[in-house]
């Protein structure tokens, strides 16, 4: 109650009226409802991978590569379609889009060092798995590196 009563105080002594920001946030907001189509065909794309409709995801990754080319998701969702496919050399060339795009999001260097790994590029493989580490320490990071050592004897 008190608090409700302070806050009608504290409107009665505002003017009537009042700028909402209507046109402020549109004008904000414009460049998102732009690209919004990219997006969805992004969502759509990674929807069919989970789904295992793999064709149709690479589909819809291609239009919103078309409509989003900066954004590093819609390569590094081109990279995940071509390890599905085990298509792991265009894989990479995918994720190092990605990564040109953002360096600093670890996914990109994760899936990147996997697909080298497949391609037993240890020491390719071993670069981006550690810069993945230092982005964000995860379990399969740590156990791609693990196989790699063992792979070399250590």
């Amino acid at each position: 109650m008190e608090r409700d009563e302070k806050n009608r105080e504290t409107l009665a002594t505002l003017s009537p009226g009042g700028d909402l920001g209507r046109d402020r946030y549109q004008a904000a907001t414009a460049r998102l409802r732009e690209r919004q189509p990219g997006y969805a065909a992004y969502d759509e794309g990674r929807a069919a991978l989970a789904d295992d409709r793999v064709d149709e995801a690479e589909r819809a990754a291609q239009q919103a590569v078309r409509l989003l080319p900066a954004e590093g998701h819609v390569h590094a969702l081109l990279g995940d379609i071509d390890v599905q496919r085990r298509r792991y050399d265009d894989a990479v060339r995918h994720y190092a889009d990605a990564i040109a795009r953002n360096d600093n999001f670890f996914y990109y260097h994760l899936q990147k060092g996997l697909a080298h790994r497949e391609l037993r590029q240890w020491d390719d493989s071993r670069v981006e798995l550690e810069t993945s580490v230092q982005l964000l320490p995860t379990a399969d990071a740590y156990y791609a590196l693990g196989t790699i050592a063992e792979q070399r004897g250590n």
